[in-house]
């Protein structure tokens, strides 16, 4: 790879880090339901994919949890998988930032 492809590539992910890196509770909890709604997986790899620390994992699941928007499945793999209400807040968070985008946009 040159020089000038690799500028192009890191200039990408510096672009797209700050809006990763500014994620707020709601934000991080939305994300965490997007990559579980393609089916259940292991915490690491929801932790990798949801690009957040072990410790912001565990805190967001243990609140999650709490509020049923998600369950861990009773196999010794534990994976974790997106309850009913988690579709439910999914949803409801998709048509709330619709309205926002379309009010934004007037």
């Amino acid at each position: 790879m040159d020089t000038k492809e690799q500028n192009n590539k890191d200039n990408k992910i510096v672009t797209v880090l700050p809006s990763i890196l500014n994620r707020d509770k709601l934000e991080i909890t939305f994300d965490i339901l997007k990559i579980l709604s393609d089916g259940g997986m292991p915490k690491t790899r929801l932790m990798m994919m949801a690009i957040i620390s072990w410790n912001q994992l565990k805190q967001h699941l243990t609140e999650m949890e709490k509020l049923q928007l998600l369950r861990y499945s009773e196999d010794p793999d534990s994976k974790v998988y997106m309850t009913d209400k988690g579709e439910a807040f999914m949803e409801k968070y998709n048509k709330l930032m619709s309205l926002f985008d379309t009010r934004l946009m007037q």
